[in-house]
């Protein structure tokens, strides 16, 4: 080579260093330009300048952003192309693309194994591309809970986890789901720790301080629910917290009402309850279903105190008229049965089953349960499932033809119903209709034999 060519040559470096220094300038200058046309809300010029730099700097960034910014101003088809391009279905291309399309396939409405399969492969790829971002493994995690991978759910939940702990209190669910107490209490841990710093930089969200108050009473930490709930109170005055601690205190109940506790530290968990939120149902129905004698009769007495504050008097009026029943005391159990359905029709259904109950039980008190009954067609004469249930209380006291009456009037509501029809062959057959009889009981064994080979209610 001469000298001449040399020194062009030697000329020629930095004009071309000013060339693409200049072209990375002006790159630099249309992208900025877009940010402030988009921020202006000129999306056509934001998409102009957008094209005009991945022109100059054909980069995956810049074509993955331009394909946002045309999917914004309304270009589909064009954000789409550029989109596949970046994140074929089939190997791997520019992970945030094939992060954007697993998103897009996840929302859509007509999902099916087929598309779920598809978001996981970009997300797959995703994966490799993007090793430190949480919400890849976390995606990935609902997918596998959708075609029921359980094991590679909680394996991508736990990836998360360590990316980002945010995701901490997925995996908790995720293991409290399938009863793995060790591993939920740590996830549990993990979570709570993760919340306790989220709250302190933004103490006013609410999901946040919720899901705080769910994990610390997974483990137990009653005095922590309180200080956090009491926190939330005095930042968040508008938020629902008397409410949340109530339910923490029902959840509390719930985990300790296994465990073997005292009767008294479960009653004082549920006065908690109702002390912090005097319209719980769930307190009521829980004091309902305490499932243990009460010899000191504390639970009467809480239940009679919610009746002198007028909140939830309907169910209050049948659990006490349920235990007043079971208890032997007839008189104040139909009483209160009574005002239970007087107050709300659709616990007559459960007065009923409680009576049937009696038939059931194998020294069962059918009188009880006709006493109970008789109350309720008071009520609801024309009701064909108590009918039926005051007429089988009747065959099994062997009044027969006051059961038949009874029987025979439902049987046009339940036609298929076996014991119905074993009732009335027992009823035909002492009243010496012994044809009547042989007909129900051939019904009966036929509407049995069918349901033991098809469960499935006719």
């Amino acid at each position: 080579m001469g000298l001449p060519a040399v020194v062009c040559a030697l000329l020629s470096v930095p004009l071309l260093y000013n060339v693409l220094a200049r072209e990375k300038g002006l790159a630099d200058i249309y992208r900025a330009d877009a940010m402030s046309a988009f921020q202006a809300g000129n999306q056509d010029l934001a998409v102009i300048c957008f094209e005009r730099m991945v022109r100059m700097r054909p980069m995956d960034k810049d074509r993955f952003d331009l394909a946002i910014w045309l999917e914004e101003s309304g270009h589909n088809e064009r954000s789409q192309s550029i989109i596949n391009s970046l994140a074929p279905p089939d190997k791997r291309g520019y992970g945030p693309a094939h992060l954007y399309r697993a998103r897009k396939i996840m929302q859509r409405t007509d999902a099916n194994l087929d598309t779920v399969v598809e978001a996981i492969n970009h997300l797959i790829f995703a994966r490799d591309a993007l090793e430190q971002n949480g919400e890849v493994d976390y995606l990935l995690a609902s997918c596998y809970w959708a075609t029921g991978s359980v094991t590679k759910a909680v394996e991508s939940l736990r990836e998360a986890s360590d990316k980002d702990p945010k995701y901490f209190y997925d995996l908790f669910k995720a293991y409290q789901g399938t009863n793995l107490q060790a591993h939920a209490n740590t996830a549990a841990s993990r979570a709570a720790e993760y919340f306790r710093t989220s709250v302190a930089e933004n103490p006013r969200d609410r999901v946040a301080r919720q899901r705080y108050v769910e994990v610390l009473v997974w483990l137990n930490a009653i005095s922590d629910v309180e200080r956090v709930i009491s926190q939330g109170v005095d930042v968040d005055p508008e938020g629902q917290w008397q409410q949340t601690l109530s339910q923490a205190f029902v959840a509390f109940f719930r985990r300790q009402k296994t465990s073997g506790v005292s009767l008294d530290e479960l009653l004082t968990l549920l006065e908690k309850a109702m002390d912090a939120d005097p319209d719980s149902a769930e307190a009521v129905k829980e004091l309902a279903d305490v499932g243990v004698r009460d010899p000191s009769g504390r639970i009467d007495q809480m239940l009679e105190n919610i009746l002198t504050t007028g909140r939830h008097n309907a169910i209050v009026h049948f659990v006490l008229g349920s235990r007043f029943y079971q208890n032997g005391n007839l008189k104040d159990g139909v009483f209160h049965m009574k005002r239970a359905y007087e107050l709300d029709n659709r616990l007559s259904y459960a007065a009923n089953n409680l009576a049937y109950t009696e038939l059931l039980r194998e020294n069962g008190d059918a009188n009880a349960g006709l006493a109970l009954i008789e109350d309720i067609l008071s009520k609801f004469p024309e009701n064909r499932a108590f009918r039926e249930t005051r007429g089988q209380l009747l065959a099994k006291l062997g009044q027969w033809e006051e059961a038949l009456n009874d029987l025979e009037f439902a049987l046009v509501e339940f036609p298929h119903d076996p014991k119905l029809h074993t009732a009335l062959a027992t009823c035909y057959h002492h009243l010496g209709q012994d044809a009547l009889s042989t007909r129900h009981e051939a019904l009966a064994k036929s509407l049995n034999d069918s349901a033991e080979k098809d469960p499935t209610p006719p």
